[in-house]
């Protein structure tokens, strides 16, 4: 089956707050790729496995079937290459595919996600079109405050979506 869309889960379960809230939101994204077989999954783990992310693993395979769920770890630069790889044996057309990233934490893994992926699948010209980052998805970096997701949905900070479109405009420049 081609790939059509896909979806990048960056870091799932790095911080160690709200992990309930944070699966569940998860759960309900993965049930909603489960109703399009052309939707796939790709889940970068951290280099701490918790049980919580093997959970959360097991729970996307059983719902969208081992070949949509496409695990891998950043081990160094060509982490991302190899992800398009395995798209790209999958199938995909390169002038249609979306990609969306969220995860932990939007401001810096999930962005980083978001500057290496694209420039592995498609030309440079449709960085913009091909990648869109779930704000309500995702986890914000904090220091000071443990959000929950429920939260953030309605608190997304104007830094973040700066931050987000700056990514865009550095990605168009490469």
């Amino acid at each position: 089956m081609p790939v059509k869309q896909l979806d990048v889960l960056v870091h799932p379960f790095y911080s160690f707050s709200d992990y309930d809230a944070r699966r569940e939101v998860w759960q309900k994204r993965i049930d909603a790729i489960a109703g399009n077989r052309h939707h796939y999954l790709a889940i970068e783990l951290f280099q701490i496995d918790r049980d919580e992310a093997g959970d959360l693993i097991r729970y996307a395979k059983k719902k969208l079937g081992e070949q949509r769920v496409l695990v891998f770890q950043r081990s160094g630069l060509a982490t991302y290459k190899t992800l398009a790889r395995r798209v790209e044996a999958l199938g995909y057309d390169r002038s249609k595919i979306k990609v969306n990233f969220y995860g932990e934490t939007s401001t810096h893994c999930v962005l980083d996600a978001v500057k290496a992926f694209p420039p592995e699948l498609v030309p440079k010209s449709r960085y913009r079109q091909v990648a869109r980052v779930l704000l309500t998805n995702s986890v914000p970096y904090q220091t000071t405050k443990t959000h929950t997701i429920p939260e953030l949905r309605n608190q997304v900070s104007l830094d973040v979506r700066n931050r987000i479109n700056r990514t865009f405009k550095w990605l168009r420049m490469k």
